[in-house]
């Protein structure tokens, strides 16, 4: 791995900072333009509970739309510009966290704050560790080192994968219908 990547504090600044700039555009914004976004609103809330899927549906569906993420990070990761898409993606995610999480209170109140660690955060963090994984892994395709550390990337992926649809079928309802 990159050692480089360890050492650059710049991300330690990012996602801090993005998540700032998530949270002040939101409330700049106001809360009939949250609602309009559709961000966890009542109706979003409702129709979500109404869905009657399976486990195996949910997880096709989450399966899915993350394949394509883990892609296109894959992707980009081997382009000359991978540095500075790393970047774009840490503040990208910082941005959204900020803007997820001022909805929720602007719409909800702070107790609305335990869905975002609940049913977000935990899967949140996998694929991020596992986008971070694939930014600082250089592609040597001769490599087996480097085949085991996408290997290990794949099944961080793959855990956030899991636990996604575990909290989207198990958890995410049980709170939701609590409130």
């Amino acid at each position: 791995m990159e050692k480089r990547f360890f050492a650059d504090k710049k991300y330690i600044w990012l996602f801090p900072v993005a998540i700032i700039t998530g949270t002040v555009f939101t409330n700049f914004a106001g809360y009939d333009n949250v609602k309009q976004w559709g961000i966890f609103t009542e109706d979003f809330i409702a129709r979500f509970l109404s869905v009657n899927a399976s486990f195996a549906d949910v997880l096709k569906y989450v399966l899915k739309e993350r394949i394509k993420l883990f892609l296109i990070m894959f992707l980009m990761s081997l382009t000359p510009i991978r540095a500075k898409l790393s970047y774009l993606v840490c503040g990208y995610a910082g941005f959204c966290v900020g803007m997820i999480l001022s909805s929720l209170t602007m719409q909800y109140g702070a107790r609305y704050l335990l869905l975002f660690f609940l049913a977000i955060l935990c899967h949140m963090i996998l694929y991020a560790v596992a986008i971070y994984g694939i930014f600082v892994t250089s592609w040597n395709g001769k490599d087996a080192r480097t085949l085991l550390e996408y290997g290990v990337i794949a099944a961080v992926f793959a855990a956030g994968i899991l636990v996604e649809t575990l909290m989207n079928y198990y958890v995410l309802p049980k709170v939701l219908m609590k409130w």
